[in-house]
């Protein structure tokens, strides 16, 4: 147990109530639609640090019993059945889809090819190692599919998207708190202690692994910017308030990717949405400017310092040409998934990690698991340019999620992001979303619809 292990030091009787409580919340939940239930399961995958939110040590192999590993097969369940009902879409798997199904094919197959299956992870031998095929792989390509099919109203992608501007919101308070020395806000407490994170002595609030959750907050701009100027209803003021203790916290991250990403992330957004481009340049100019006036010197020595910093870009550059000599040597099957730090260690020294997941994948399943990846950001690309010319309609959500995608690119370019479970299933869950209700507005393919619930 460590420190910031808050569940397991609970009683048994108080953690076995706690588990009853959620499965039933999640069936609740998930039977007032399944978008719901998908916001849930973000929300037990929020925080970085497991254990936090883990009820039991591992049990049948697993990494710990945590409340995500409640969440999510329920979730699967209450999806089967309402898929038997006839509640949601019928759609036949796309390209996208396909390519999933194939990535996951090859990951695991990979994984049972290089012995991989069975590690030590979480300090026990011969656990079963397949943590980082829910974070990175199974858990997004499920909510893709699951969100692609059950958006069957507006009213269900505002919910959708409303919840994400909350939990965003969250995170802008939350590092907000740790700036202003606010403890009191700062939730889970761990956050605070000085041992856990990075970026020691630094705020790190929603940010202690940075690059990874400062990436959660770069994803939910575009959609604060969306809940402000898209919509017209009392939420506009999540929308607002999110815009405003993220362009406060966000310069605290400390990391020049999470900076560009959220740069980029709302520069895309603005300028693909037509209608209100120059009234989002104006108000971010504004925040912007106001955040600039406010923040104290020795941040901004901290932030010149990180912009001058050349070792950590030499670091990288040295990573990225070992990587590309592993990969030679290994080109078509990979070395086999989680040796891709191993062998840095053995090469360079155990100071240095992978930082940038698409070389760390094309190492370790090779072109066979690189292609299929790759694919599936080609195929969603395609699939939105298409419903961006023909459905004016669906432009801002569409712009929105070109932003995010590209803050989504540039920490999957910074960091190994395969275990960010919240950052992957966010991702994916929003292309599934809005993916869905395009399609529902292409002429008839003689597909079965479902009718509305």
């Amino acid at each position: 147990m460590t420190s910031h292990a808050m569940l397991l030091e609970l009683p048994l009787a108080v953690r076995v109530l706690l588990l009853l409580i959620v499965m039933l919340l999640t069936v609740w939940v998930a039977a007032r639609g399944l978008q719901n239930g998908i916001l849930l399961l973000l929300v037990t995958t929020l925080w970085l640090t497991r254990d936090f939110l883990t009820l039991f040590p591992g049990y049948l192999g697993l990494p710990g019993f945590s409340l995500d590993r409640v969440v999510w097969p329920l979730i699967l369940l209450a999806f089967v059945w309402q898929w038997k009902h006839g509640h949601i879409h019928r759609y036949p798997p796309n390209g996208i889809e396909y390519s999933m199904l194939l990535l996951l094919v090859v990951v695991v197959s990979n994984m049972f090819a290089h012995g991989t299956h069975i590690g030590n992870e979480w300090g026990a031998e011969g656990n079963l190692h397949f943590s980082t095929v829910l974070s990175g792989f199974f858990l997004p390509s499920v909510s893709f599919f699951i969100m692609r099919r059950v958006i069957l109203r507006k009213a269900q992608a505002h919910t959708f998207v409303t919840g994400i501007g909350i939990i965003t919101l969250y995170l802008g308070i939350t590092g907000c708190a740790e700036v202003f020395h606010l403890n009191w806000l700062v939730f889970p407490p761990y956050i605070l202690d000085p041992t856990v994170g990075i970026h020691f002595g630094h705020v790190r609030g929603p940010f202690v692994s940075a690059t990874m959750n400062g990436v959660a907050i770069a994803l939910g701009l575009p959609i604060l910017l969306w809940l402000t100027l898209g919509t017209h209803n009392s939420f506009r003021w999540v929308g607002l308030l999110g815009i405003i203790t993220v362009c406060v916290s966000l310069p605290y991250v400390i990391q020049r990717a999470v900076w560009l990403g959220a740069a980029m992330a709302c520069a895309i957004a603005i300028v693909a949405w037509p209608g209100q481009r120059l009234i989002s340049v104006v108000a971010l100019v504004l925040l912007i400017s106001v955040s600039i006036l406010i923040v104290p010197q020795s941040l901004l020595a901290m932030i010149q310092g990180k912009l001058d910093d050349q070792g950590t870009i030499e670091y990288r550059a040295r990573i990225a040409n070992e990587s590309v000599a592993i990969i030679r040597e290994n080109l078509v099957t990979g070395i086999g998934l989680y040796r891709f730090n191993p062998v840095l260690h053995k090469r360079l020294g155990t100071a240095y990690n992978s930082h940038n997941t698409p070389l760390a994948l094309l190492a370790e399943l090779g072109l066979l698991g690189f292609l299929p990846y790759m694919t599936i950001f080609i195929l969603c690309f395609w699939y939105s340019v298409k419903a961006y010319w023909h459905q004016p309609e669906s432009r801002a959500l569409i712009a929105g999620l070109w932003g995010i995608t590209s803050a989504y690119a540039i920490g999957l370019g910074a960091v190994e992001m395969i275990g960010a479970l919240y950052v992957n299933t966010l991702f994916f869950a929003l292309w599934g979303m809005v993916l869905g209700m395009t399609q529902q507005r292409w002429p008839k393919s003689g597909h079965r619809v479902a009718a509305n619930p």
